[in-house]
């Protein structure tokens, strides 16, 4: 791939008109089943009023698409303050590239960004492939900049759903178990496990005002927009009262034996009802009984449901060009609390409503599992939690 052969591509519009060339790239790469960078699900986790997307497209020696890398500038009130993110909090939803060349290809982007005077704060992620290399990582000019950690999103399925959840910690398991038993005595609520995209949509603005996380109605019509457009992969699982009042929602997609969980909804009046607990534990009955390998969580999941997921390691960017602009940008965050990197690297599922389940143990981790490459001369970013 040529370096030099590259292009920026800012805005919505722009970004939909080369969908159908990013959809191609992914399928030329075998990479098909990688959705994360699905441009509808990408805008579903990005409302156009706070996010504009941009893109740095690279083309090999033939002009053809070979790499591509998406990112989200934060606005506000809709105007573009020069921060922009690459990848959720797990590493998702960034680069398109051979497995071998992401970390390389998302420093090569943010370089590029960097050299445009719109843009001076970037925040990057991307979860490392095995048998990548390092060597782009140890750059004079990004070694001060990148960091590599431990994320935990990926749940292995066992033969039952009995046994899958038999493999958690103790206080994990009789918490599960305890939860979905007690909801499962209710003769008011029914599961929906096969939603077309219109009872999705009917569940996703239903539960908008009263939600946890949040969602706006851009977002919503934008994930609608995923699921019309893979009707085979794509689902929909939800519960509601038998009078019609949705009360917890997800949606994802299948493919490769592995279940991709991007998007939860779930209504903060029923915290009493343990519906985060509850609906995954009606997932891993489901996708066991599919015959389905493992439940991923896009972007991540809630810390106590991450304690029975396998390790995996993430690496993250953060570079800033110094200037008054990204010294105002600072001030300002400081000012009005914007926390986790201006937002950017909040896990999309931390709002969940974590119940009151006791603490669960936490496995033993392999020694030097995570390892801190460099620390970052200059972040907007806290720890994310």
């Amino acid at each position: 791939m040529n370096g030099r052969k590259h292009l920026v591509v800012v805005g919505l519009q722009r970004l939909r008109a080369i969908a159908p060339e990013l959809e191609a790239m992914r399928s030329c790469l075998g990479l098909e089943s990688d959705l994360s960078t699905d441009i509808d699900h990408l805008l579903s986790l990005n409302d156009w009023t706070s996010r504009r997307p941009v893109s740095v497209l690279f083309y090999d020696d033939d002009s053809a698409l070979a790499a591509a890398v998406l990112f989200f500038e934060r606005c506000l009130y809709r105007f573009p303050t020069g921060v922009l993110r690459a990848g959720d909090h797990a590493g998702d939803g960034a680069v398109i590239a051979p497995p071998g060349r992401r970390s390389a290809t998302l420093i090569r982007a943010i370089g590029i960004l960097l050299q445009d005077w719109r843009f001076h704060s970037i925040f990057g992620a991307v979860s490392h492939t095995e048998g990548e290399s390092r060597s782009s990582l140890h750059s004079p000019d990004v070694s001060d900049s990148v960091t590599a950690r431990e994320v935990r999103r990926s749940l292995r399925l066992a033969n039952g759903y009995d046994e899958t959840v038999g493999l958690f910690g103790r206080a994990m398991r009789k918490a599960v178990r305890n939860k979905r038993r007690k909801f499962d005595k209710r003769t008011d609520v029914e599961w929906v496990s096969e939603m077309n995209p219109e009872q999705a949509l009917e569940a996703m603005l239903y539960l908008k005002e009263h939600c946890s996380p949040g969602r706006t109605e851009w977002e919503i019509f934008r994930r609608y927009d995923f699921l019309r457009k893979h009707p085979t992969s794509g689902f929909s699982l939800g519960v509601r009262q038998r009078s019609g009042r949705w009360m917890s929602f997800l949606t994802g997609w299948r493919s490769g034996g592995v279940t991709y969980v991007p998007w939860a909804m779930h209504d903060r009046r029923c915290a009493s009802d343990s519906l985060g607990t509850v609906i995954y534990s009606r997932l891993i009955e489901q996708e066991v009984g599919l015959k389905q390998n493992f439940i991923e969580w896009v972007g991540g999941v809630t810390e106590r449901w991450s304690h029975v997921c396998e390790p995996e390691e993430c690496f993250c960017v953060t570079r800033i060009r110094p200037g008054l602009r990204s010294s105002g940008i600072q001030w300002l965050a400081s000012k009005l609390q914007w926390q986790t990197a201006l937002g950017y690297y909040q896990n999309e599922l931390q709002g969940e409503c974590e119940d009151d389940m006791s603490e669960v143990e936490s496995p033993e981790l392999p020694p030097n599992l995570v390892q801190v490459m460099a620390v970052p001369a200059r972040s907007l970013t806290s720890s994310v939690r």
